[in-house]
């Protein structure tokens, strides 16, 4: 796991449930279905290496030794604050946020 959230990636079949890392073996020809789970606060950004590109769920054939990251962004954390002309602060949420990370900001500045 990387970035400034965090979360936890489960396995199916069942072996991976974990936070920072984690090492697991499944047969070869295995398939195995990883699904990145954020933690409130915080919003699934990525894969990396062995299931870059793909969404939340990761679908993987497992044919040799395969090394994956997900990263886990912060919501209101990852923000950018700045003043406006009539001296009220501006939020400015990170680009790419959505979902829970939305719906948090919303919450906490009433928008």
């Amino acid at each position: 796991k990387t970035g400034r959230g965090s979360g936890t990636v489960t396995s199916t079949p069942p072996g991976i449930n974990c936070g920072s890392q984690c090492l697991m073996t499944f047969g070869k020809g295995t398939a195995v279905t990883l699904t990145a789970i954020p933690a409130t606060g915080s919003e699934f950004a990525e894969w990396g290496d062995g299931c870059a590109g793909q969404n939340v769920a990761c679908l993987l054939t497992l044919d040799a030794d395969t090394h994956v990251t997900a990263t886990f962004s912060g919501c209101i954390a990852d923000r950018d604050s700045d003043t406006d002309a009539d001296g009220s602060d501006l939020y400015l949420l990170a680009a790419g946020f959505q979902g829970a990370c939305l719906s948090e900001f919303a919450a906490a500045f009433g928008r």
